[in-house]
């Protein structure tokens, strides 16, 4: 009798072992991202009537992320899609990389907004107030940029400062020297 109670206990443990294992390969981990993974790298807010706004989103972690169910949150504008917005583009944010997103331009949020970056659980990973709309306050606050401005983030001696630049560098990564065309 303990010799086959033995055997049970083991056929059991190893049984639920398998079963634990087997189940485990079916989940799915649930991705948890932290306040600046994904960055409002640059803007252009205020642009020709006819002209899309543009977002650019800076990845700072060194893994890819994939867009889908993220948003970009604004007070003006409210909740928008980036999944939706990039259409059949490409969801994903390289590692280290960068992604522009466009928008039909709307006057109202020329003088002012707030936008947050939410990742597919609603939490905000990063925030900027422009122009009339006071919070968050800085270094997360720039002025409002005027017709073919952008507001610009960067770092400089590691100090997060966001700053207006009449040569937006939409695509590139701010402080980005371009390479003049050879051909």
């Amino acid at each position: 009798n303990t010799l086959m109670a033995l055997i049970s206990l083991v056929i059991i443990v190893v049984g639920g072992f398998y079963a634990f294992k087997i189940n485990s390969n079916t989940r799915t981990k649930a991705v948890v991202y932290a306040p600046g993974d994904v960055l409002i790298n640059e803007f252009a807010a205020n642009t020709a009537l006819g002209t899309d706004q543009w977002y650019e989103l800076m990845n700072t972690t060194s893994s890819d992320i994939d867009l889908t169910g993220w948003t970009l949150s604004s007070a003006i504008n409210g909740e928008i899609n980036i999944g939706t917005i990039l259409g059949s583009n490409s969801k994903v944010l390289p590692a280290n990389g960068l992604i522009t997103i466009n928008l039909a331009y709307n006057p109202a949020d020329d003088a002012g907004d707030v936008l947050q970056i939410k990742d597919p659980t609603s939490q905000s990973v990063h925030s900027i107030s422009y122009g009339s709309q006071p919070n968050p306050p800085a270094p997360n606050h720039v002025d409002a940029p005027l017709l073919n401005e952008s507001a610009i983030f960067t770092l400089p001696l590691g100090v997060p400062t966001w700053s207006i630049t009449a040569a937006p560098s939409r695509g590139w990564f701010n402080n980005a020297v371009a390479i003049p065309d050879c051909n």
